[in-house]
């Protein structure tokens, strides 16, 4: 992992957001990892979530695992998840797969929902409600994805296989999510 500022502060800034209720300074990551490795950012943080930044591969490395990219929430058991995923099906490729992931009453689903750019920088928000509603917006997309509530977990934003630049990247929990609550608008994916 390489952070964009100096190991020792950004450490220092890590241990005090690990244990706040809510984290909303931005900041940048830059995910660099060689073939078949995987690097992360996650924080404790209480519900409601909401992860935002913006992803741009600088990279993408050929090995057996995928270039990919992505963000999740989970609860502290890992059995209850909502996220999405950025994967390249190739170091060549010139679009990246999109798909969102939630688990509803104790199932996993997966789906497969769209491309995008490899070119394109990605502005993302991930939203999960205190009630369990999520909702990704994504490169000017927006998918509700099924899943169950978590009141307390972690929010991880990681990639592997490559070097992505996440930009204005922030973790927020607690009070400061409160009032991002997913709102009905139009939306491709609901069950």
């Amino acid at each position: 992992m390489k952070p964009s500022s100096g190991s020792w502060g950004f450490i220092t800034f890590l241990a005090a957001i690990s244990s706040s209720p809510a984290v909303a300074i931005p900041m940048d990551f830059d995910c660099d990892v060689p073939p078949n490795h995987f690097s992360s950012l996650q924080t404790d943080l209480a519900g409601p979530f909401e992860i935002s930044g913006k992803i741009t591969a600088t990279e993408l490395r050929s090995g057996k695992s995928l270039p990919v990219a992505g963000a999740r929430i989970f609860n502290d058991r890992d059995d209850t998840s909502v996220g999405f995923q950025l994967f390249a099906p190739s170091s060549r490729a010139k679009q990246f797969e999109l798909l969102i992931n939630g688990t509803k009453s104790g199932d996993l689903k997966k789906y497969a929902v769209g491309r995008i750019s490899v070119d394109a920088s990605i502005s993302f928000r991930l939203i999960l409600a205190e009630s369990g509603a999520a909702r990704l917006e994504i490169g000017g997309d927006s998918f509700d994805i099924p899943a169950d509530p978590i009141h307390s977990g972690k929010a991880m934003i990681f990639c592997s296989t490559g070097q992505f630049k996440i930009a204005a990247l922030r973790f927020v929990g607690g009070e400061l999510a409160a009032g991002a609550a997913p709102r009905d608008q139009n939306s491709r994916v609901k069950e």
